[in-house]
C-alpha cells in the first residue's frame, strides 16, 4: 500500500508541474498517423501502471512508480524519450487490440478493465 501511495503522489507530482501539458505543442511528425488511446491504467506481473497522454506525447509510469516521457512513432509503437527509472529508447508495441504493450526489452503490459 505504501508503494502505491508513493506511486500515486509521484503522478500528482508530475502532473501538478506540467510534465505532460508542457509537451503539448508538440505535433505528430507523421500528420496521417491515427494516435491510439493508451491513457489509462496497466499493469505488469500485477503491479500496477500507468499512461497519461496528450496526443502523439505519452507519460509512462512503471511498476516502481518511475516517470518517463515517450511518444508515439506509428499508430502501435511509441518510444521512450525520458524519464529516470526508464531505458532510454525503449519501445513498447501495441498488441492484442490494444490490450496489450509488448516491449523492447521482452516485458509486457497488460490493460486494466
Amino acid at each position: 500500500m505504501i508503494k502505491n501511495l508513493k506511486r500515486r503522489e509521484a503522478i500528482k507530482v508530475a502532473i501538478a508541474g506540467g510534465g505532460l501539458f508542457a509537451l503539448k505543442s508538440v505535433k505528430a511528425e507523421a500528420g496521417e498517423m491515427r494516435v491510439p488511446t493508451l491513457a489509462g491504467n496497466w499493469q505488469y506481473e500485477e503491479q500496477p501502471c500507468a499512461i497519461f497522454q496528450q496526443g502523439p506525447v505519452l507519460l509512462v509510469v512503471n511498476q516502481r512508480g518511475s516517470l518517463g516521457t515517450a511518444r508515439m512513432t506509428d499508430d502501435k509503437t511509441f518510444a521512450v524519450l525520458a524519464g529516470t527509472g526508464w531505458d532510454l529508447g525503449l519501445t513498447g508495441t501495441l498488441s492484442d487490440n490494444g490490450k496489450t504493450i509488448n516491449w523492447s526489452n521482452d516485458s509486457s503490459w497488460t490493460r486494466v478493465k
